[in-house]
């Protein structure tokens, strides 16, 4: 057994002891927890750096997708081009045959105008020459005449023979 003074310094011995293996003990903690402090800060950095990609990721989707809206809307707005065009050429195509058949209808009036107008002039040159006929059927005794023969000479003038039996 020991003596109270060894025993004394003993556990002095063994309590320093200790606290070398505390004090060990304690830096290996504080150095695992650096070491995984380390650790969790780069999983921090590998997180957030993913977190980065993604976000550039989305970015590019992103861009992507409005460069093919924007693509759609050109080709919508070509479409509506096309389409103005086309009514445009309908117009112009039209256009002439519209007018042409306008011209032609004004002239057929006009042709139908002229020809009434050329029918009436003789209407009223054959009742003038009836008119005249009748005159000079009156002024003429008509006793004996089996016929009348009215002829136009080239510069207008009406000649009429009576014939007689």
């Amino acid at each position: 057994m020991l003596c109270p003074s060894q025993v004394g310094s003993g556990m002095i011995l063994v309590g320093m002891a200790d606290m070398e293996s505390a004090s060990s003990a304690s830096d290996g903690i504080a150095r695992g927890a650096a070491a995984a402090g380390n650790v969790t800060a780069a999983e921090g950095v590998a997180i957030a750096e993913g977190v980065a990609a993604s976000e550039g990721t989305a970015a590019a989707e992103g861009a992507v997708v409005a460069e093919g809206a924007a693509v759609v809307a050109e080709g919508a707005a070509a479409v509506a081009e096309g389409a103005a065009a086309v009514a445009e050429d309908v117009a112009a195509a039209e256009g002439p045959a519209i007018a042409e058949d306008v011209a032609a209808a004004t002239e057929g009036a006009a042709v139908a105008e002229d020809i009434a107008a050329a029918e009436g002039a003789a209407i009223a040159e054959g009742a003038a020459t009836a008119e005249g006929v009748i005159a000079a059927e009156g002024a003429v005794d008509m006793e004996g005449v089996v016929a009348v023969r009215e002829t136009v000479n080239a510069d207008g003038a009406v000649n009429v023979e009576v014939f007689t039996a």
